[in-house]
């Protein structure tokens, strides 16, 4: 009896004690091996327009299928790293789709919704347009600790290597066009301007451009001017000799004014940015970008509607918001009531929302193509891919990309449906339909469906609600009597630590691993990966600061082995680029089993304070391991009454325990 007894507490002690680092590594190593051994198969299915099954060909990186007769494809083994799909059959459109595969282990297929191809039509065009583009500054000087993405001996595949992973998406198109915020050179110039940034980029960046498939660039924009005329001319120059389109800027007001011709079509291209010391617009005897007036847009949209269709780029707003601003909207009402096919704006470098205005589509900001910033709020970016026909638009797409260390990559997954969502939510009266990494604008109506769902809650605990349909939105809930609802929005992307860009299987570039953290695919909660802290000491810290609210939780779940203690450090600055810091906010939570546990904090930001940096370590010197997953910031509001038709809520939160009454919209095309 006593041995029994004694054979038990040993056991126990064993349990309790921490595992030793080698044997955690060791699986933590067996776990990648499998990831990466492990192929994924995928299929779908492909279709034409009128429904019936085409003979395409798929094309997924060096590997290539077939449809067979119904339409359906498979890639029975392929490595589970996010790629992007091409489809090709003869007398369509080529379609290029980011897919997921960076999967957990317990997906062994990957199925897509079904795919629909569009036939080149007599008088069909498809154009894709991006955001705004340069290749300077941090592109050659990065920072402490990280190398250079351009240099000056391998400028030209260095520059094509920045596009790769987008060029696919740019050259599915008759016609592809980008906002060049930048004059073009081999060493700057003299500044005319003294304002803090003056941007020029090397040659190099066009030849990589035209490679990828841009055809025209707009040159309405605040930095077409910095180098003054002979910047200007430089850049004009460069353009020519590469027979790449351009409009937007000139020597005087009647050249900035000139529409670039583009087959069927006439692309005008306008500044709203006056300067400050010096005009960065042109005037009758002065050069610079167009001026975006309403009166000159109305005159010129009117002119080239003579000619063909008009294409209006405007380049306005205020910087890293949501919403255009009353000059913008007037700006882009007038190239609407005056003509226009559609209106494509940027400058304030994070996406914007769309409007439909008498049918006229306009995208308020398309955010960054590729670009140096390194906000949070100009990571993301879109491409707008939309086919015109006789009686005009016919089909318009969006997808998302992220700006990932200044590398421009396609998003997928979680990733790509929640910059997706956003976009919707901000997007009123459009009937944007969110499927598989893209959106898709149902210019001839959508079905919506509504339905009820069951939701059970803890008090105070936040919960992510999921509808049958993932891209269903959350439009009304009814809780316990008594209990205060509210609704959640996550403003943390990449909380899961898997990587969901085309091009980057590693940890994503919004987290930095120090000591002992690492990317672990060791039975994460969700997806294909979380965080390991294998040891004590070990750190990971977002390494971007993120504009929250006055009051915010931070959420997630964690995984001890099998006991731990998580430190949690809240860093807190005035802006998302710089400004004053704030004495950081210090919390550690305690975790015990060996199974995910969610941990929820509550904190406040200190006034003056707007933006926040997490870092998460173990704490102490005794041997300790840590697992994290699922990440999110959360920004609540009522939920009370029925709610928007698009927003960004996912989670619920309910004073009481109980069960919550979920009704959830959605729309097919």
């Amino acid at each position: 009896m006593r041995a029994s007894g004694l054979l038990l507490i040993c056991a126990l002690a064993a349990v309790a004690d921490p595992p030793a680092p080698e044997s955690l590594l060791e699986r933590d190593r067996s776990a990648r091996r499998a990831w990466r051994e492990e192929p994924v198969a995928l299929e779908g299915r492909v279709l034409r327009e009128d429904g019936a099954p085409a003979a395409a060909r798929i094309l997924a990186g060096d590997l290539e299928v077939e449809t067979d007769g119904d339409g359906g494809f498979r890639f029975p083994k392929l490595p589970r790293i996010n790629l992007l799909l091409t489809i090709r059959a003869h007398g369509f459109f080529d379609e290029v789709r980011p897919v997921h595969l960076a999967c957990g282990l317990d997906t062994t297929c990957v199925r897509l919704d079904t795919l629909r191809l569009r036939a080149r039509l007599p008088g069909r065009t498809r154009l894709v347009f991006g955001g705004d583009v340069m290749m300077a500054r941090r592109f050659f000087l990065p920072g402490p600790g990280r190398e250079p993405l351009l240099r000056t001996k391998t400028l030209a595949p260095d520059a094509a290597r920045i596009l790769c992973d987008v060029a696919p998406l740019l050259r599915a198109a008759d016609v592809t066009v980008v906002n060049l915020e930048s004059s073009i050179s081999t060493a700057g110039g003299t500044a005319v301007s003294t304002k803090p940034y003056n941007f020029w980029s090397p040659p190099e960046l066009l030849d990589a451009l035209r490679r990828a498939g841009v055809d025209c660039v707009t040159l309405g924009n605040n930095h077409v001017w910095d180098y003054g005329e002979p910047g200007f001319q430089r850049t004009r120059t460069e353009l020519d000799e590469r027979g790449m389109a351009w409009c937007g800027a000139g020597i005087d007001e009647e050249g900035a004014r000139a529409p670039a011709v583009l087959g069927p079509f006439r692309l005008l291209s306008y500044s709203g940015i006056r300067g400050t010391d010096v005009p960065l617009q042109a005037g009758r005897k002065r050069g610079g970008a167009a001026a975006m007036t309403p009166e000159a847009i109305r005159e010129d949209t009117a002119r080239a509607a003579a000619a063909g269709r008009v294409i209006v780029a405007l380049h306005s707003g205020k910087e890293y918001t949501d919403l255009p601003t009353p000059r913008l909207r007037a700006a882009a009402s007038a190239a609407a009531a005056s003509g226009a096919l559609m209106v494509v704006c940027h400058h304030a470098h994070t996406p914007q929302g769309l409007a439909l205005e008498d049918g006229v589509l306009i995208a308020w900001c398309l955010a960054n193509l590729v670009f140096d910033q390194d906000r949070w709020e100009a990571l993301p970016g879109i491409l707008l891919v939309v086919d015109t026909g006789p009686e005009g638009l016919e089909a318009a797409r969006l997808f998302p990309i992220v700006n990932d260390g200044l590398v421009p990559r396609p998003a997928t997954g979680d990733l790509a449906r929640g910059i997706l969502r956003r976009i919707a939510s901000l997007s009123p009266g459009v009937p944007l339909h969110t499927r598989a990494g893209a959106a898709e604008i149902g210019f001839a109506g959508m079905e919506e469906w509504r339905r009820t769902e069951a939701l059970e809650v803890p008090a105070g605990v936040p919960v992510k609600a999921h509808a049958a349909d993932p891209e269903g939105w959350i439009r009304e809930v009814s809780g316990p009597p008594g209990a205060t609802v509210e609704i959640g929005s996550n403003l943390l992307r990449s909380g899961g630590f898997e990587n969901e860009v085309v091009g980057h299987p590693g940890l994503p570039s919004v987290w930095t691993a120090g000591n002992a953290a690492r990317l672990s695919f060791d039975d994460p909660r969700t997806g294909g990966a979380c965080l390991l802290l294998s040891s004590a000491g070990a750190t990971a810290a977002l390494a971007h600061r993120i504009p929250v609210p006055e009051r915010f939780t931070l959420f997630g779940y964690l995984r001890p082995e099998p006991r731990g203690q998580l430190r949690v450090r809240c860093s807190f600055r005035a802006s998302s680029a710089s400004g004053p810091a704030f004495e950081d906010e210090i919390r550690d939570v305690p975790a015990d089993g060996p199974s995910w546990t969610s941990f929820s904090l509550e904190f406040r930001r200190p006034p003056g304070a707007r933006t926040v940096t997490l870092e998460f370590s173990v704490p102490g010197s005794e041997p300790a391991a840590l697992f994290l997953d699922d990440l999110a910031i959360l920004e609540w509001s009522p939920a009370a009454g029925p709610l928007p038709a698009r927003h960004t809520g996912e989670f619920l939160r309910s004073s009481l325990a109980g069960t919550l009454e979920v009704e959830w919209s959605g729309g097919i095309r």
